[in-house]
């Protein structure tokens, strides 16, 4: 993988970890509310996981937000 594509990544795990403990949720519960493994959400906050569209649907929804505020300013 690109070192570029890395940076992406990494940002855009570290702005739904924010989000997700802004929210007072722990990897468990999100991961819980997204009917996924635990490991693949903090694969995806740790930069380890370049997840699908859909993930990100299904993330936002749990998170009560609109796709789009989980890319921020990426």
């Amino acid at each position: 993988m690109k070192e570029e594509d890395q940076k992406i990544l990494i940002a855009f795990g570290k702005k739904l970890a924010q989000l997700r403990t802004d929210r007072g949720l722990s990897q468990q519960d999100l991961a819980n509310k997204c009917r996924m493994d635990r490991r693949k959400i903090s694969k995806i906050e740790n930069g380890e996981l370049n997840s699908r569209l859909y993930t990100h649907y299904v993330i936002a929804n749990a998170l009560e937000i609109e796709v789009q505020e989980l890319f921020g300013e990426l």
